[in-house]
């Protein structure tokens, strides 16, 4: 076994690398936008709600943050190997990026890495409020006026009455929203109750109070506005080195996510805690430090507690096995040529 600055002809040699692991973390992030009635400034007025939102507003949360780990080569770990009889050599199972995987084993399959759309799934309608002129947008105002006639030697005024059409105000359709409103109420209950003569068949006695909700919600909001909500996934991914804290982006709760800091963002910070259960073996570990080494080189993953704050709260901790955090150690080429059942140093990505 060589470094690779220690090899000038690499054709007779077998290449792997070491692992390095990728902590991915995932975010579910739900935007909300809420729309403003247009009728909201006549709310308490028309139906007495009180504390009515007033201006439109988007706001953002958290739902879910989950992590994984993908092994990536790692850049600084290369090394050739060459065997005295190729039943060594034979035994050295890679994976499909070179990595090594174990001895005696089967290839595995794939390395697993994630993948995300970041196109959101928009349901946000066009016209939050579709029946917001369902009553017209005219009205008639009779105007009277006064005609002078000369009857029987005397001159009377004639009224004449005028009648025209103008546009209705914003105050015109929201008390036409509001009692159209109170004429579902009252439909809803003379239904409920049995108040109507004629009684519908039963099997769409269930859909006409649906129906009858729904257009009462829809007046309603009107005046209460009307909220929407969209969720989707940030993949966001750090490579742990020396460092045992790291910002992975800012949030704020008016704009979502950031790369970089700004006013009211708080941060997302990642903190990796070592157990220290490889004290031990690093207490013990007698890695050569030779230009040829009579073995395979491999590495000893770390288990690191993984822990994802915002704003020093805590919403994901997990224990991970971090393969750079380890140690290095060496299988002798004797312990390989007898190995027959295998042996997995290096899992693909879970």
């Amino acid at each position: 076994m060589k470094r690779p600055q220690d090899v000038k002809k690499t054709g007779k040699y077998l290449f792997y690398s070491l692992p390095e692991d990728v902590i991915v973390v995932n975010l579910l992030i739900e935007e909300t936008r809420f729309y403003k009635g247009p009728y909201a400034d006549y709310a308490k007025d028309l139906l007495e709600i009180e504390n009515v939102r007033k201006t439109n507003q988007i706001s953002y949360s958290i739902l879910k943050a989950e992590a994984r780990n993908i092994r990536v080569p790692d850049k600084n770990n290369y090394y050739y190997y060459k065997g005295r009889c190729n039943k060594v050599t034979e035994k050295i199972i890679t994976d499909r990026q070179n990595i090594l995987y174990g001895i005696s084993v089967n290839s595995p399959q794939m390395n697993c890495f994630p993948a995300f759309s970041y196109l959101k799934n928009s349901n946000y309608p066009v016209i939050p409020f579709a029946d917001a002129c369902n009553d017209g947008t005219h009205k008639e105002v009779t105007d009277t006026t006064y005609k002078t006639s000369y009857i029987d030697s005397a001159f009377v005024k004639v009224p004449v009455l005028k009648t025209t059409l103008e546009a209705k105000t914003t105050a015109d359709k929201a008390e036409d929203a509001a009692n159209h409103l109170m004429r579902i109420r009252k439909r809803t209950f003379k239904f409920i109750s049995g108040a109507y003569k004629e009684v519908p068949q039963p099997q769409t006695t269930e859909s006409i109070l649906q129906e009858l909700a729904r257009e009462e919600a829809e007046y309603l909001s009107l005046f209460t506005g009307k909220e929407y909500s969209n969720q989707y996934i940030v993949s966001l991914q750090y490579t742990p080195g020396a460092d045992t804290t790291h910002i992975l982006a800012w949030f704020s709760e008016k704009a979502g996510l950031s790369a970089v800091q700004k006013p009211g963002y708080f941060p997302l910070v990642l903190e990796l805690n070592y157990e220290g259960h490889l004290d031990t073996l690093k207490k013990y570990q007698n890695f050569p430090d030779k230009k040829r080494i009579n073995g395979i080189v491999y590495r000893i993953p770390a288990r690191i507690r993984v822990s994802l704050k915002m704003n020093n709260a805590l919403i994901l901790q997990k224990d991970m096995l971090i393969s750079q955090k380890g140690i290095l150690s060496v299988y002798p080429a004797s312990v390989v040529k007898k190995i027959k059942n295998g042996v997995v140093l290096h899992p693909v990505s879970e």
